[in-house]
């Protein structure tokens, strides 16, 4: 995992440090002066990039989040199962809490080791329990646990951070890992850390992970000709093939994981990754697998299939085994897919902020100029820019009706080259906030722009 993060890094900054050849501001705004839309679009961005840059220093914070849902986990357990407990609490890096009963003590052991004990590919405790004499019970995470997961968590939120800054400004941040746990990054075009932080901690993933079960009813072929069942519907795989398959519409069981991990069974074999799930989910997976031994679940992120699998046994402790023929790189993704979808499982933490911004109205109003010149001589990149700008309000008060009228004129002039740029745009115009004499006026404003 540490060689992906580092060859992933290395590519980032290949791909995203600046050009040592590329011409001065002096010189983008000579060309601008008496160039085309293209380079008055140019020098609007390099503009806009001077100003509104913003560096970030990050921490993943697994350690907490993991020993705060242990904590939740003993609480649920226990009181399902009438173990007396007091003073449960998350205190210097462990779960501690005492026993009301001593007699119990062989019972609070089994339960701890029956669905909190982890086994990793070398045979590892993932978790330490000690239980005193006196009855202070004390669960603690390993180092090895702790790291193996923290570099999964790191290497989650910086691909989640790539995907989100490259969606709202259009551009690739420049990320460097320091550490086990923490990231510093450079973003380019309007992104602050406060609202990185907002969007991780409620905007991903949109529709969260879902158990549905296969709908095995009817055939792929008849569905696709109209004979869906009452209650099904028909789903892509997230790998962008073109296989689809026949789901259930109702959700059977929600994120109800704690830990993933890849492992060969005997050493030998395609790898499996595998899925412990958390209390809730022991037992609703419990009930799943006692009914419906030789059907077949589905992985569901976002609408999308991400594995299916045959169910051949109950489960009564929670962990899944989910099998393929994966190659171990494969495996990793999955694994790490279905642990960090929720970044409630690695909370980000802003530790330093430098923001490069427009310190002025004339600074901000010299962007705009720049930008509204090659947008009204038909930059669909100028165009784009604007519409973004208003619609994030970075710098500016966020506006509608500007981001409405610069969106359809970009996607009246946008080349089939210039389509997947224009998907944010595509949704804007279809929905938005505005009233109906807003919209009116922003279409009579287009009207004329176009006969200019």
């Amino acid at each position: 995992m540490k060689t992906l993060i580092i060859a992933m890094m290395v590519l980032l900054l290949l791909a995203c440090s600046p050009d040592a050849d590329a011409p001065s501001l002096e010189v983008l705004h000579h060309r601008a002066e008496a160039g085309s839309a293209a380079d008055q679009y140019l020098y609007a961005q390099a503009l806009w990039d001077d100003y509104n840059t913003v560096e970030l220093l990050l921490e993943v914070e697994f350690g907490d989040a993991q020993l705060d849902q242990l904590r939740q986990e003993v609480r649920h357990d226990f009181l399902a199962n009438n173990l007396g407990y007091q003073d449960l609490r998350v205190e210097e890096d462990a779960v501690r809490f005492h026993l009301r009963n001593l007699d119990e003590r062989a019972a609070v052991q089994e339960r701890l080791q029956g669905f909190l004990f982890q086994i990793n590919e070398a045979g590892d405790a993932n978790i330490n329990i000690d239980i005193d004499d006196g009855g202070e019970v004390l669960v603690t995470l390993t180092e090895e646990f702790v790291r193996q997961q923290s570099e999964r968590a790191v290497s989650g939120t910086i691909a989640w951070i790539i995907r989100m800054t490259e969606e709202m400004s259009g551009r690739s941040p420049l990320i460097e890992p320091h550490g086990c746990c923490q990231i510093s990054l450079k973003i380019v075009g309007g992104t602050s850390g406060e609202w990185l932080l907002r969007a991780h901690r409620h905007h991903y993933p949109s529709n969260g992970l879902e158990l549905r079960m296969v709908d095995a009813s009817v055939s792929i072929e008849a569905a696709l000709e109209g004979n869906v069942p009452p209650g099904s519907e028909i789903l892509h795989s997230s790998n962008g093939s073109e296989f689809l398959t026949l789901v259930r519409r109702r959700t059977l069981m929600d994120n109800r994981i704690f830990s993933t991990e890849v492992r060969r069974k005997y050493w030998i074999g395609p790898p499996s990754v595998v899925v412990q799930l958390d209390y809730h989910g022991i037992a609703t997976y419990d009930r799943i697998s006692r009914e419906n031994i030789g059907a077949s679940f589905a992985v569901v992120l976002d609408d999308l299939i991400i594995h299916t699998q045959q169910i051949e046994r109950h489960v009564s402790d929670g962990r899944l085994d989910l099998t393929g023929d994966f190659t171990r790189e494969q495996a990793e993704d999955l694994a790490a897919l279905l642990w960090y979808q929720d970044p409630r499982m690695a909370p980000l933490v802003l530790i330093e902020e430098n923001v490069h911004a427009l310190d002025n109205e004339e600074g901000l109003a010299e962007v705009l100029l720049w930008f509204e010149r090659a947008a009204n001589r038909g930059s669909v990149e100028a165009q784009l820019e604007l519409a973004k700008i208003y619609s994030n309000g970075w710098r500016v008060e966020e506006d509608q009706r500007e981001v409405l009228f610069w969106c359809s004129l970009a996607n009246a002039l946008a080349t089939e080259a210039d389509q997947a740029q224009t998907s944010l745009c595509e949704r804007i115009v279809e929905e938005n906030d505005l009233s109906p004499e807003e919209i009116t006026a922003v279409q009579q404003r287009i009207t004329e722009w176009r006969a200019n």
